[in-house]
């Protein structure tokens, strides 16, 4: 195996409602793990703090509760209510700029995953991606407990599908972020994989929903490489993309030889059958990549959160 084949996914994660990005460090634990051989999971926290409940002082003894953020807040008082439409989405704007520094000091990023209102923003950043609003990219999404944003100032951001590939985790039974809910934002997707599970508003990862992460991670894997193998051999002159094609370092053929011993120079023609290199006025190259299989093993894991 090469080192490109070894090279881990990077995955930004972004935590639910009322957490931060080293509890949710620490509640994914097991899917560290689990993706050690596949994947890396970078934490970030929302840069918007939620307001203590008034009956609680900051001190040291309660600071765990005023140690809560959000991506974005409904309200005036910074509150937030997943399932009510509203002209408000205080807060928004800072994590938007928070995501764009975390690419610039911490990425690349090879995906997204986010639970509840983190899977809620996963999905508006996936909508910006495809009308061309970001100045990063992401090749994959990963959205458990997801939602579309009831915000008026975001419908904008799902006015086209998302075509990066992209896994939805549910649960049949969840009270938090309904199974509705999360149905209506995976329409907001044209590449589209789901893994239903009978719970509720958790991240499960047992049975069909273990293979489910599995499988999506190395289908990704696997796209990404051949990317970046198509991408090493390709060179940009002007308006051109020129690829080189490796020489397979079989013997000439019995009609070269030939046109050789008559003195013709059969170069270009040679050259242009093998495909030596190959060059698309539009930048786009025709020579079909070949796929690159790899296949890890996996332990199971399991992770819940009662908040958003």
């Amino acid at each position: 195996m090469t080192s490109q084949e070894n090279k881990l996914l990077r995955i930004l994660c972004l935590h639910g409602y009322g957490q931060n990005g080293e509890v949710f460090r620490r509640k994914l634990g097991g899917v560290r793990k689990l993706l050690k051989k596949n994947a890396e999971l970078i934490f970030v926290t929302a840069p918007n703090k939620i307001p203590p409940p008034e009956e609680h002082s900051v001190t040291d003894e309660n600071a765990q509760i005023n140690d809560e953020y959000a991506w974005w807040f409904t309200t005036e008082n910074r509150m937030f209510d997943a399932k009510k439409p509203s002209d408000i989405c205080l807060g928004f704007e800072n994590s938007l700029a928070l995501i764009e520094k975390t690419f610039e000091e911490l990425g690349p990023f090879d995906g997204l995953l986010g639970f509840s209102q983190g899977a809620g923003f996963v999905g508006i950043l996936c909508g910006m991606q495809q009308s061309n609003w970001l100045k990063y990219e992401f090749s994959f999404a990963i959205l458990v407990g997801g939602f579309k944003s009831q915000c008026h100032p975001h419908l904008n951001y799902y006015l086209k599908a998302s075509s990066i590939p992209s896994l939805h985790v549910y649960g049949e039974n969840d009270k938090v972020i309904s199974r509705e809910m999360s149905e209506l934002l995976l329409e907001q997707f044209s590449h589209v994989e789901i893994s239903v599970h009978p719970g509720g508003h958790y991240v499960p990862a047992t049975g069909p929903q273990k293979q489910s992460y599995i499988s999506f991670l190395e289908d990704r894997k696997r796209e990404i490489e051949i990317e970046n193998r198509k991408k090493a051999k390709q060179i940009q002159v002007g308006s051109y993309t020129l690829e080189r094609v490796e020489d397979s370092g079989s013997e000439p053929s019995e009609d070269d030889r030939h046109a050789n011993s008559q003195g013709g120079d059969h170069s270009d023609s040679v050259c242009k059958e093998k495909g030596v290199m190959k060059a698309d006025k539009e930048g786009i190259s025709k020579q079909t990549s070949r796929k690159m299989m790899d296949s890890n093993t996996h332990e199971d894991i399991e992770v819940s959160s009662s908040r958003i």
